[in-house]
């Protein structure tokens, strides 16, 4: 089977744009290694604007790894919606863009 790559500028494959998050509970920090530019421009961002807790410790052409504390690592409850429930929020969510356009205009 032939993996298609993603661009001419990117030689990975989607395939192989991974991502792997390492810890264990002998340490207090948490390692990202990452070949998805997607969630390097996330963590790269994270670096910059809280340069106290994330730190990018190696960089190549095409990908980075990434130092913080494992206390950052989440994992998050799925929230499932009943469409009565997604009407509701798309109501209140235009009614409160229709109070901030009045308040700017």
């Amino acid at each position: 089977m032939e993996i298609e790559k993603t661009n001419e500028r990117n030689p990975f494959s989607k395939l192989e744009m991974e991502t792997i998050v390492n810890y264990n509970n002998g340490e207090k920090m948490a390692e990202v290694y990452s070949a998805d530019p997607v969630v390097m421009r996330k963590l790269d961002d994270l670096c910059s604007r809280f340069p106290e807790d994330y730190e990018c410790i190696k960089r190549d052409e095409w990908s980075a790894t990434y130092r913080f504390s494992k206390k950052l690592v989440q994992f998050r409850t799925p929230v499932h919606l009943t469409e009565e429930q997604k009407e509701l929020a798309r109501q209140n969510l235009a009614k409160a863009n229709a109070k901030k356009e009045a308040k700017e205009g």
